[in-house]
Protein backbone atom coordinates (compact mmCIF):
# COMPACT_ATOMS: atom_id res chain seq x y z
CA UNK A 1 0.00 0.00 0.00
CA UNK A 2 1.29 3.47 -0.89
CA UNK A 3 1.91 5.68 2.14
CA UNK A 4 -0.39 8.42 0.80
CA UNK A 5 -3.25 5.91 0.55
CA UNK A 6 -2.46 4.67 4.06
CA UNK A 7 -2.96 8.24 5.36
CA UNK A 8 -6.13 8.95 3.40
CA UNK A 9 -8.48 9.18 6.43
CA UNK A 10 -5.96 10.40 8.98
CA UNK A 11 -6.67 13.60 11.00
CA UNK A 12 -4.24 16.38 10.17
CA UNK A 13 -2.28 16.28 13.48
CA UNK A 14 -1.63 12.54 13.20
CA UNK A 15 -0.96 12.80 9.47
CA UNK A 16 1.81 15.35 10.03
CA UNK A 17 3.24 13.25 12.86
CA UNK A 18 3.41 10.18 10.63
CA UNK A 19 4.89 12.13 7.72
CA UNK A 20 7.67 13.45 9.98
CA UNK A 21 8.69 9.94 11.01
CA UNK A 22 8.31 8.62 7.47
CA UNK A 23 10.76 11.27 6.31
CA UNK A 24 13.16 10.35 9.15
CA UNK A 25 13.27 6.75 7.92
CA UNK A 26 15.32 7.90 4.92
CA UNK A 27 18.32 8.95 7.00
CA UNK A 28 17.94 6.97 10.26
CA UNK A 29 20.45 4.29 11.20
CA UNK A 30 19.40 0.67 11.46
CA UNK A 31 19.16 -0.83 14.99
CA UNK A 32 22.40 -2.30 16.26
CA UNK A 33 22.82 -6.03 15.70
CA UNK A 34 26.48 -6.35 16.73
CA UNK A 35 27.75 -5.55 20.22
CA UNK A 36 31.50 -5.66 20.66
CA UNK A 37 33.52 -8.22 18.71
CA UNK A 38 31.63 -11.42 19.39
CA UNK A 39 27.94 -10.68 20.15
CA UNK A 40 25.64 -10.58 17.14
CA UNK A 41 21.85 -10.93 16.90
CA UNK A 42 20.79 -10.65 13.29
CA UNK A 43 17.02 -10.22 12.72
CA UNK A 44 15.51 -12.74 10.27
CA UNK A 45 13.80 -9.90 8.39
CA UNK A 46 14.68 -6.95 6.18
CA UNK A 47 13.05 -3.96 7.89
CA UNK A 48 13.28 -1.87 4.71
CA UNK A 49 10.80 -4.23 3.00
CA UNK A 50 8.01 -3.59 5.53
CA UNK A 51 5.16 -1.62 3.95
CA UNK A 52 2.20 0.21 5.53
CA UNK A 53 -0.86 -1.98 5.82
CA UNK A 54 -4.35 -2.06 7.30
CA UNK A 55 -4.52 -3.82 10.68
CA UNK A 56 -5.60 -7.44 10.75
CA UNK A 57 -6.51 -8.65 14.20
CA UNK A 58 -8.86 -8.53 17.15
CA UNK A 59 -8.61 -6.42 20.31
CA UNK A 60 -10.70 -6.79 23.45
CA UNK A 61 -10.69 -4.91 26.76
CA UNK A 62 -12.50 -5.53 30.02
CA UNK A 63 -14.91 -2.83 31.19
CA UNK A 64 -14.19 -1.07 34.47
CA UNK A 65 -15.73 1.96 36.13
CA UNK A 66 -13.18 4.77 36.09
CA UNK A 67 -11.45 3.44 32.97
CA UNK A 68 -11.95 4.78 29.45
CA UNK A 69 -10.78 2.64 26.54
CA UNK A 70 -10.87 4.14 23.04
CA UNK A 71 -9.85 2.29 19.86
CA UNK A 72 -8.62 4.66 17.12
CA UNK A 73 -8.85 7.65 19.52
CA UNK A 74 -9.04 11.33 18.66
CA UNK A 75 -5.89 13.43 18.12
CA UNK A 76 -6.59 15.38 21.35
CA UNK A 77 -6.33 12.17 23.38
CA UNK A 78 -3.02 11.24 21.74
CA UNK A 79 -1.42 14.69 21.71
CA UNK A 80 0.53 14.29 25.02
CA UNK A 81 2.09 11.09 23.61
CA UNK A 82 3.33 12.56 20.32
CA UNK A 83 6.07 14.76 21.73
CA UNK A 84 9.62 14.01 20.57
CA UNK A 85 10.74 13.59 24.21
CA UNK A 86 9.24 10.08 24.16
CA UNK A 87 11.68 8.86 21.51
CA UNK A 88 14.78 7.54 23.27
CA UNK A 89 16.17 5.26 20.51
CA UNK A 90 15.56 7.03 17.18
CA UNK A 91 16.69 4.24 14.85
CA UNK A 92 15.01 3.21 11.60
CA UNK A 93 12.57 0.76 13.22
CA UNK A 94 11.43 3.35 15.78
CA UNK A 95 10.47 5.74 12.98
CA UNK A 96 8.90 2.90 10.97
CA UNK A 97 6.65 1.95 13.88
CA UNK A 98 5.60 5.55 14.47
CA UNK A 99 4.81 6.07 10.78
CA UNK A 100 3.11 2.74 10.06
CA UNK A 101 1.09 2.17 13.27
CA UNK A 102 -2.18 0.57 12.16
CA UNK A 103 -3.96 -0.04 15.48
CA UNK A 104 -4.13 2.55 18.26
CA UNK A 105 -5.71 2.33 21.71
CA UNK A 106 -6.03 5.09 24.32
CA UNK A 107 -6.71 4.24 27.98
CA UNK A 108 -7.45 6.81 30.67
CA UNK A 109 -7.50 5.84 34.34
CA UNK A 110 -9.19 7.88 37.09
CA UNK A 111 -9.42 6.87 40.75
CA UNK A 112 -8.38 3.55 42.25
CA UNK A 113 -9.26 0.60 40.01
CA UNK A 114 -9.56 -2.52 42.18
CA UNK A 115 -9.77 -5.18 39.45
CA UNK A 116 -7.11 -5.56 36.73
CA UNK A 117 -7.82 -4.08 33.31
CA UNK A 118 -7.47 -7.04 30.95
CA UNK A 119 -6.48 -6.43 27.31
CA UNK A 120 -6.04 -9.06 24.62
CA UNK A 121 -4.63 -8.67 21.12
CA UNK A 122 -4.98 -11.51 18.59
CA UNK A 123 -2.96 -10.90 15.43
CA UNK A 124 -4.33 -12.46 12.25
CA UNK A 125 -2.13 -10.77 9.66
CA UNK A 126 1.15 -8.88 9.43
CA UNK A 127 2.50 -6.30 9.64
CA UNK A 128 0.51 -5.51 12.79
CA UNK A 129 1.83 -2.42 14.57
CA UNK A 130 -0.07 -1.47 17.71
CA UNK A 131 0.22 1.63 19.89
CA UNK A 132 -1.33 1.67 23.38
CA UNK A 133 -1.30 5.02 25.23
CA UNK A 134 -2.13 4.94 28.95
CA UNK A 135 -2.84 8.17 30.83
CA UNK A 136 -3.09 7.88 34.62
CA UNK A 137 -4.77 10.93 36.12
CA UNK A 138 -3.59 12.47 39.41
CA UNK A 139 -3.84 10.07 42.35
CA UNK A 140 -5.14 7.16 40.27
CA UNK A 141 -3.93 3.54 40.34
CA UNK A 142 -4.49 0.44 38.20
CA UNK A 143 -3.01 -2.84 37.06
CA UNK A 144 -3.17 -3.65 33.35
CA UNK A 145 -2.76 -7.14 31.88
CA UNK A 146 -2.00 -7.29 28.16
CA UNK A 147 -1.72 -10.63 26.34
CA UNK A 148 -0.56 -10.76 22.72
CA UNK A 149 -1.08 -13.84 20.55
CA UNK A 150 -1.06 -14.62 16.85
CA UNK A 151 -2.73 -17.18 14.61
CA UNK A 152 -1.86 -18.59 11.20
CA UNK A 153 1.52 -16.87 10.79
CA UNK A 154 4.80 -18.55 9.92
CA UNK A 155 6.72 -15.34 9.26
CA UNK A 156 6.33 -11.58 9.15
CA UNK A 157 6.59 -8.58 11.45
CA UNK A 158 4.68 -7.22 14.41
CA UNK A 159 5.37 -4.44 16.90
CA UNK A 160 3.76 -2.90 19.92
CA UNK A 161 4.42 0.53 21.36
CA UNK A 162 3.15 1.11 24.90
CA UNK A 163 3.38 4.59 26.42
CA UNK A 164 2.44 5.38 30.01
CA UNK A 165 2.06 8.89 31.40
CA UNK A 166 1.57 9.06 35.17
CA UNK A 167 0.41 12.33 36.70
CA UNK A 168 1.44 13.22 40.30
CA UNK A 169 0.67 10.55 42.88
CA UNK A 170 -0.57 7.95 40.39
CA UNK A 171 0.51 4.31 40.00
CA UNK A 172 0.36 2.03 36.98
CA UNK A 173 1.46 -1.61 36.85
CA UNK A 174 1.59 -2.96 33.29
CA UNK A 175 1.95 -6.73 32.85
CA UNK A 176 2.46 -8.04 29.31
CA UNK A 177 2.75 -11.58 27.97
CA UNK A 178 3.87 -12.12 24.38
CA UNK A 179 3.05 -15.49 22.73
CA UNK A 180 3.52 -14.62 19.06
CA UNK A 181 4.27 -17.60 16.82
CA UNK A 182 7.88 -18.69 16.41
CA UNK A 183 8.40 -17.50 12.82
CA UNK A 184 7.56 -13.83 13.48
CA UNK A 185 9.93 -10.93 14.19
CA UNK A 186 8.71 -8.92 17.19
CA UNK A 187 9.59 -5.37 18.26
CA UNK A 188 8.46 -4.24 21.73
CA UNK A 189 8.87 -0.60 22.69
CA UNK A 190 7.76 0.47 26.18
CA UNK A 191 8.07 4.07 27.31
CA UNK A 192 6.95 5.87 30.45
CA UNK A 193 7.13 9.39 31.84
CA UNK A 194 6.49 9.75 35.56
CA UNK A 195 5.62 12.96 37.38
CA UNK A 196 6.04 13.82 41.07
CA UNK A 197 5.54 10.92 43.52
CA UNK A 198 4.10 8.69 40.78
CA UNK A 199 5.24 5.20 39.83
CA UNK A 200 5.30 2.80 36.90
CA UNK A 201 6.00 -0.91 37.06
CA UNK A 202 6.66 -2.89 33.90
CA UNK A 203 6.46 -6.69 34.03
CA UNK A 204 7.24 -8.13 30.60
CA UNK A 205 7.04 -11.85 29.81
CA UNK A 206 8.79 -12.77 26.52
CA UNK A 207 7.88 -16.23 25.24
CA UNK A 208 7.22 -16.18 21.49
CA UNK A 209 8.70 -14.90 18.25
CA UNK A 210 11.69 -15.94 16.18
CA UNK A 211 13.42 -12.65 16.96
CA UNK A 212 12.43 -10.25 19.75
CA UNK A 213 13.88 -6.81 20.28
CA UNK A 214 12.48 -5.33 23.48
CA UNK A 215 13.20 -1.75 24.58
CA UNK A 216 11.92 -0.45 27.92
CA UNK A 217 12.61 3.23 28.58
CA UNK A 218 11.48 4.87 31.81
CA UNK A 219 11.95 8.58 32.47
CA UNK A 220 11.53 9.90 36.02
CA UNK A 221 10.59 13.55 35.55
CA UNK A 222 9.13 14.44 38.96
CA UNK A 223 10.69 14.42 42.42
CA UNK A 224 10.04 11.15 44.24
CA UNK A 225 8.96 9.27 41.11
CA UNK A 226 9.83 5.58 40.82
CA UNK A 227 10.06 2.83 38.20
CA UNK A 228 10.46 -0.94 38.43
CA UNK A 229 11.21 -2.96 35.30
CA UNK A 230 11.02 -6.76 35.43
CA UNK A 231 11.75 -8.67 32.21
CA UNK A 232 11.22 -12.44 32.31
CA UNK A 233 11.93 -14.72 29.36
CA UNK A 234 12.06 -18.32 28.16
CA UNK A 235 14.05 -18.74 24.94
CA UNK A 236 14.36 -22.11 23.14
CA UNK A 237 15.16 -23.69 19.77
CA UNK A 238 16.81 -20.91 17.69
CA UNK A 239 15.04 -17.88 19.18
CA UNK A 240 16.96 -14.61 19.40
CA UNK A 241 16.13 -12.13 22.18
CA UNK A 242 17.71 -8.67 22.33
CA UNK A 243 16.47 -7.10 25.58
CA UNK A 244 17.23 -3.50 26.56
CA UNK A 245 16.11 -1.60 29.66
CA UNK A 246 16.87 2.02 30.50
CA UNK A 247 15.94 4.11 33.54
CA UNK A 248 16.64 7.81 33.29
CA UNK A 249 16.60 9.85 36.51
CA UNK A 250 15.91 13.50 35.74
CA UNK A 251 14.45 14.72 39.06
CA UNK A 252 15.77 14.49 42.65
CA UNK A 253 15.10 11.57 45.00
CA UNK A 254 13.86 9.21 42.29
CA UNK A 255 14.11 5.41 42.42
CA UNK A 256 14.52 2.73 39.77
CA UNK A 257 15.02 -1.02 39.79
CA UNK A 258 15.75 -3.19 36.75
CA UNK A 259 15.61 -6.99 36.84
CA UNK A 260 16.10 -9.19 33.78
CA UNK A 261 15.78 -12.90 34.48
CA UNK A 262 15.29 -15.90 32.22
CA UNK A 263 16.19 -19.29 30.83
CA UNK A 264 17.86 -20.20 27.52
CA UNK A 265 17.68 -23.68 25.97
CA UNK A 266 18.77 -25.50 22.80
CA UNK A 267 20.54 -23.09 20.39
CA UNK A 268 18.72 -19.94 21.46
CA UNK A 269 20.62 -16.73 22.11
CA UNK A 270 19.76 -13.89 24.53
CA UNK A 271 21.42 -10.55 25.08
CA UNK A 272 20.41 -8.44 28.08
CA UNK A 273 21.50 -4.79 27.97
CA UNK A 274 20.72 -2.27 30.68
CA UNK A 275 21.37 1.35 31.53
CA UNK A 276 20.70 3.49 34.59
CA UNK A 277 21.36 7.14 33.84
CA UNK A 278 21.47 9.71 36.64
CA UNK A 279 21.19 13.26 35.33
CA UNK A 280 22.96 16.24 36.89
CA UNK A 281 20.01 17.49 38.96
CA UNK A 282 18.84 14.07 40.18
CA UNK A 283 20.53 14.22 43.60
CA UNK A 284 19.43 11.73 46.25
CA UNK A 285 18.37 9.17 43.63
CA UNK A 286 18.72 5.39 43.89
CA UNK A 287 19.12 2.95 41.00
CA UNK A 288 19.76 -0.81 40.89
CA UNK A 289 20.15 -3.20 37.97
CA UNK A 290 20.39 -7.02 37.99
CA UNK A 291 20.60 -9.50 35.10
CA UNK A 292 20.37 -13.27 35.68
CA UNK A 293 20.30 -16.05 33.08
CA UNK A 294 20.16 -19.83 33.39
CA UNK A 295 21.47 -22.01 30.52
CA UNK A 296 19.93 -25.45 29.92
CA UNK A 297 22.07 -26.41 26.93
CA UNK A 298 25.75 -26.33 25.99
CA UNK A 299 24.74 -24.67 22.72
CA UNK A 300 22.63 -21.94 24.33
CA UNK A 301 24.18 -18.48 24.61
CA UNK A 302 23.52 -15.58 26.97
CA UNK A 303 25.32 -12.27 27.38
CA UNK A 304 24.78 -9.36 29.73
CA UNK A 305 25.90 -5.74 29.29
CA UNK A 306 24.97 -3.57 32.30
CA UNK A 307 25.81 0.15 32.25
CA UNK A 308 25.71 3.08 34.64
CA UNK A 309 25.95 6.76 33.66
CA UNK A 310 26.15 8.95 36.75
CA UNK A 311 26.27 12.75 36.51
CA UNK A 312 25.54 13.49 40.17
CA UNK A 313 27.53 11.77 42.91
CA UNK A 314 24.99 12.30 45.70
CA UNK A 315 23.24 9.07 44.66
CA UNK A 316 23.20 5.30 45.20
CA UNK A 317 23.62 3.19 42.08
CA UNK A 318 24.81 -0.38 41.45
CA UNK A 319 24.47 -3.34 39.11
CA UNK A 320 25.22 -7.05 38.85
CA UNK A 321 24.84 -9.95 36.42
CA UNK A 322 25.13 -13.75 36.44
CA UNK A 323 25.05 -16.42 33.74
CA UNK A 324 25.06 -20.02 34.96
CA UNK A 325 24.15 -23.57 34.07
CA UNK A 326 21.82 -26.06 35.73
CA UNK A 327 23.30 -27.54 38.91
CA UNK A 328 24.14 -31.12 37.90
CA UNK A 329 23.83 -32.40 41.46
CA UNK A 330 20.28 -31.02 41.73
CA UNK A 331 19.46 -32.53 38.35
CA UNK A 332 20.85 -35.92 39.37
CA UNK A 333 18.95 -35.85 42.67
CA UNK A 334 15.61 -35.08 41.01
CA UNK A 335 16.15 -37.78 38.39
CA UNK A 336 17.04 -40.27 41.12
CA UNK A 337 13.62 -39.54 42.63
CA UNK A 338 11.91 -40.78 39.49
CA UNK A 339 11.67 -37.65 37.33
CA UNK A 340 12.72 -37.67 33.70
CA UNK A 341 15.46 -35.24 32.68
CA UNK A 342 12.87 -32.92 31.12
CA UNK A 343 10.70 -33.01 34.24
CA UNK A 344 13.73 -32.40 36.46
CA UNK A 345 14.82 -29.41 34.39
CA UNK A 346 11.30 -28.01 34.47
CA UNK A 347 11.22 -28.30 38.27
CA UNK A 348 14.55 -26.47 38.55
CA UNK A 349 13.34 -23.72 36.22
CA UNK A 350 10.15 -23.26 38.24
CA UNK A 351 12.26 -22.85 41.37
CA UNK A 352 14.56 -20.45 39.54
CA UNK A 353 11.67 -18.05 38.86
CA UNK A 354 10.04 -18.41 42.31
CA UNK A 355 11.99 -15.59 44.09
CA UNK A 356 10.93 -12.99 41.53
CA UNK A 357 7.34 -14.28 41.36
CA UNK A 358 6.97 -13.86 45.12
CA UNK A 359 7.17 -10.08 45.00
CA UNK A 360 4.84 -9.57 42.02
CA UNK A 361 1.79 -9.34 44.29
CA UNK A 362 -1.53 -9.45 42.43
CA UNK A 363 0.34 -10.01 39.14
CA UNK A 364 1.92 -13.27 40.32
CA UNK A 365 -1.00 -15.53 39.42
CA UNK A 366 -1.18 -14.16 35.89
CA UNK A 367 2.58 -14.34 35.21
CA UNK A 368 3.03 -17.75 36.84
CA UNK A 369 0.21 -19.22 34.73
CA UNK A 370 1.85 -18.01 31.51
CA UNK A 371 5.27 -19.38 32.52
CA UNK A 372 3.97 -22.79 33.52
CA UNK A 373 1.97 -23.17 30.33
CA UNK A 374 5.09 -22.45 28.26
CA UNK A 375 7.27 -24.81 30.35
CA UNK A 376 4.79 -27.65 29.90
CA UNK A 377 4.32 -27.10 26.17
Amino acid sequence: MEFEQFLRNEPELLKQYRLKHFASMKTARMPDTRYGLSIRLQPPIDFTRIEPSEAQGEFTASKQQGVEVHVQPSPDMLKPFLDDSWIRNPHYVTHLNQAFTNHTVFIQVEGTIAEPIVLHTLIKGVPFIQRICIHAKTGSSATIFLEKNSVGMRSGYTADIIQILTEPGSTIRCVTAQHVQRGVAVIQQRMSQSMKESSVEWIDLCLGGAYVRSEVNTTLLGEGASARDTILFLAADTQLYDLYTESRHVAPRTFSQILTKGVVNHRAKVLSRGLIRIEENAYGSDGYEKQDTLLLSDEAEADAIPNLEIHNHDVKCSHGSTVGQVDKEKLFYLMSRGLSRKEAERTIVEGYFTPVLEYLGDARKHVEKQLLERLRA
